[in-house]
């Protein structure tokens, strides 16, 4: 597909370096951008690792740019719903998508219709934000030995919550599957859909971003593995 220049990716990373790019990357010419409101689409739903750094982020590019940012939550399909309403929108520079590495999955999980990085133009990377293994507080799991063990023993009965084909979590489950590990992978919505699966029982395991989980790991509703 034709590259559309105008129309803004932000992956995960560093912070400033996203804000010095939105303000000198002349993404509209012929007088003060902006000059009506931007659209900052999270691709999943809210609570996440990326609709918490987007509406942090939104804050900071208001300051910077002088202009509003409305932060819009459109999850599903492992991020492949909200990506392509971001492609789908005029290519002015007035909508922009948040999104992790699914972006890269979504073409070979056959979930996108042939959506790639090619047809965005990335601002900057935002967030480094590292996941962790987390079970329910009072689980029997008290290591990742006893939760691997069971996941060998019990082949596809140990219900592992993740956000979807191509997602992020359905990769690290593929890592199980070379180390002889057979998780039942139940899809959510979002991150923190999963981890309130984890926290109330329903799921046994999640990968979850240290961000996303930090309150649950504090208060000891969930614990890491």
């Amino acid at each position: 597909m034709k590259k559309r220049k105008i129309r803004s990716l932000l992956c995960f990373a560093i912070l400033l370096p996203l804000l010095l790019a939105l303000a000198g990357c002349g993404m509209q010419t012929g007088g003060k951008y902006p000059k009506k409101t931007i659209t900052l689409i999270v691709p999943y739903t809210a609570g996440g690792t990326c609709d918490l750094a987007a509406r942090r982020l939104a804050v900071l590019m208001e300051r910077e740019l002088g202009g509003s940012i409305t932060v819009v939550n459109q999850g599903g399909s492992s991020g492949a719903i909200g990506i392509q309403a971001c492609l789908d929108a005029p290519a002015d520079g007035y909508t922009m998508v948040m999104t992790a590495d699914s972006l890269g999955t979504l073409r070979v999980m056959g979930l996108s219709d042939g959506i790639s990085y090619d047809d965005f133009t990335p601002i900057a990377a935002v967030v480094n934000d590292p996941k962790v293994i987390v079970v329910a507080g009072d689980s029997s799991y008290r290591t990742i030995g006893d939760l691997f063990g069971d996941m060998k023993e019990r082949p596809g009965k140990v219900k592992m919550s993740y956000t979807g084909p191509g997602g992020s979590g359905h990769v690290q489950s593929l890592i199980l599957n070379a180390l002889g590990c057979e998780p039942a992978l139940t899809a959510y919505p979002g991150g923190s859909d999963g981890l309130l699966a984890v926290a109330s029982g329903t799921t046994k395991p999640s990968y979850i971003c240290m961000a996303q989980a930090d309150a649950a790991l504090t208060s000891g509703t969930v614990i890491p593995v």
